[in-house]
């Protein structure tokens, strides 16, 4: 890779994917990253005022406008994008934070649960397979279902919900509702919640 395109993969192509540079860090001013003074005046006076202006600018624009040299405006350009770039981390070390910080919905299937340690891992995208007649509609309205439980009994909590995307158009709110109802009664029974029928039921 040349130096222009090593830049643009390393630095310039994570931001640009969603149309600017999201990080923090490129909105700071210039000011914050231990450019020389007479250098930084002249990128204020050509309006390139904080990290993101200047990390999108073409080397052509930043010579005219710092008045340096391509090397030193390739070395001014590597500055910042250090200090701006996120943290490069492995598939690895996120499987492992996800794990320790993820919590799980569980799907209710005592043997299916202890498979996957807990259930279906929250912020994460699952796909279930299997030959028609297997359960997956079902396990799928189950899912839904559970969303919908308080955070004591396993679901998601107030204020959250579920979306169920039904492209067949076999969708069965009576169905959905019979569920809803078994799960909440399983839960009350488990945790001794009568009080709480009326209002969940």
């Amino acid at each position: 890779l040349s130096y222009n395109q090593a830049i643009d993969v390393l630095v310039r192509a994570p931001f640009a994917a969603s149309g600017s540079f999201s990080s923090a860090m490129a909105k700071k001013p210039l000011s914050r990253f231990q450019i020389d003074e007479e250098v930084l005046n002249r990128l204020h006076n050509s309006g390139l005022t904080t990290a993101e202006q200047l990390l999108e600018a073409s080397e052509p624009h930043l010579m005219l406008a710092s008045d340096l040299c391509l090397r030193d405006v390739r070395q001014l350009i590597s500055t910042v994008a250090t200090r701006v770039a996120p943290r490069l981390r492995s598939a690895a070390n996120l499987a492992l934070s996800r794990a320790s910080a993820s919590s799980f919905l569980p799907l209710r299937l005592p043997s299916l649960d202890e498979a996957l340690g807990g259930g279906l891992s929250r912020g994460t995208l699952t796909e279930v397979v299997g030959p028609a007649g297997a359960g997956k509609t079902q396990l799928g309205l189950t899912m839904c279902a559970v969303c919908g439980l308080p955070e004591s009994m396993g679901g998601l909590g107030e204020g959250t919900g579920a979306l169920f995307l039904d492209t067949e158009r076999r969708f069965s709110a009576a169905r959905l509702t019979e569920i809803a109802r078994a799960q909440v009664s399983m839960n009350l029974e488990k945790h001794g919640g009568a009080p709480l029928a009326a209002g969940l039921l």
